[in-house]
């Protein structure tokens, strides 16, 4: 446990002719910011948040939400910013600034609480989190793995490995949780006691103050880790069973091809026995394939210049949603040595285009290439024979060199 400093400390800026500028802390009853601040400063820059202290598995943080609903009824809450990292692990930090006068103790059972319930969920419900919160900020609906490969985090394909460790560490609790303030002094002893009492949780713990200094028109932040708890030894836990599952499919751990275009088909009001059709006529195709996990149909591509083939389409099955995208540059990423097979798949994000989801992407297709574009899944199949020729068409033009 560190020791723990005063309010009244101070910082200084050393220029090079030896010119020394005190600075001196914000007080913390100061109404200059509030949290809603503080969380905006730690979603764009997760760098101030000092998770590296846990292990490197806590590195390159990568902001997914900010009031996350979590719970139900009385139990329902919001975590205040949510993260997760290139690993897979996530990070869940809740902000309280001094003059909040809330309990350590109740903060701290608050983020617990908050830990358990994101327990219940699973990979495919980051996901969903994580395309609502890009859509609302960026005008694009984006997956995990997008953010990752934007930012050079990952690469695409390590989109199932990163989904298997975030499935893993929810299932497990294996967070890391961050109350984040402009004061967290007092209640140490208390808040150190409480853990004791709840060591039934798998847990690691950090207080962090974020100092806040004024300089000019602008201000300094520096992150400091006050008390850093560590519960090494995790008790296993008791299988939590998932609630209100909206769909008897969803208990499977993979379905079969038939059960699950029965379940997308069901969920879009579609013709089941057509659907098995469009998809069994895709795979006759040459250069097609069709791969299947336990909520993703994606009709894939491969030529025999490539180690392995690649998503052309993808249809997900959800909670309660089923729906059709494409990433344009996941198909065309691998066909820039080919002026004729960018023509080929730029002819078929043309047909794909005229069925985008414009309550999706308030941004023009296909302005971010690394972007997920969804279909107007109804309209789109209102015509099976004319998406199959779309296929088809995109197929034919791939130079094969066997």
């Amino acid at each position: 446990m560190k020791s723990i400093g005063k309010n009244a400390r101070t910082a200084a800026i050393i220029s090079e002719n030896w010119k020394i500028e005190q600075l001196r802390r914000k007080p913390f009853d100061v109404k200059d910011y509030d949290e809603a601040w503080l969380q905006k400063l730690l979603e764009d820059a997760p760098s101030l948040i000092p998770a590296a202290e846990f292990g490197a598995q806590y590195r390159n943080l990568v902001c997914i939400g900010r009031e996350v609903p979590v719970g139900k009824g009385e139990n329902k809450g919001f975590i205040d910013n949510l993260y997760v990292t290139p690993t897979g692990n996530i990070v869940l930090v809740e902000t309280k600034l001094w003059r909040n006068q809330e309990a350590r103790r109740t903060v701290v059972a608050q983020i617990i609480d908050y830990a358990k319930e994101l327990r219940k969920w699973d990979s495919e419900r980051l996901n969903a989190i994580t395309a609502e919160y890009t859509f609302k900020k960026f005008g694009q609906a984006s997956k995990i793995i997008d953010i990752m490969a934007k930012l050079g985090y990952a690469s695409y394909s390590d989109e199932g490995e990163l989904n298997t460790a975030l499935n893993e560490n929810l299932e497990n609790a294996a967070f890391l949780l961050m109350i984040i303030g402009d004061g967290i002094r007092s209640g140490v002893r208390e808040i150190t006691e409480f853990l004791n009492e709840n060591t039934s949780m798998a847990l690691e713990l950090a207080l962090v103050e974020m100092e806040i200094y004024p300089h000019n028109s602008q201000t300094i932040v520096i992150p400091n880790t006050v008390v850093k708890t560590e519960i090494v030894e995790r008790p296993r836990f008791e299988k939590f069973e998932q609630e209100n599952k909206d769909s008897k499919y969803m208990d499977a751990q993979v379905l079969s091809r038939d059960e699950f275009l029965s379940v997308f088909s069901e969920r879009n009001n579609l013709n089941a026995k057509d659907m098995i059709d469009v998809i069994n006529e895709l795979e006759k195709t040459d250069g097609i394939e069709i791969g299947l996990t336990r909520t993703e149909l994606t009709v894939r591509f491969i030529r025999d210049i490539m180690p392995s083939s690649k998503a052309l389409i993808t249809f997900g099955i959800g909670r309660g949603c089923a729906e059709i995208w494409v990433v344009p540059k996941r198909i065309k990423e691998p066909l820039l040595d080919s002026e004729r097979c960018v023509k080929a798949a730029d002819s078929f994000l043309d047909f794909f285009k005229e069925y985008v989801d414009r309550n999706k992407s308030k941004t023009e297709p296909y302005e971010r290439q690394e972007g997920f574009y969804y279909a107007l899944v109804n309209k789109m199949l209102s015509n099976p024979s004319k998406f199959v020729s779309a296929v088809k068409e995109f197929a034919q033009y791939l130079p094969k060199t066997g």
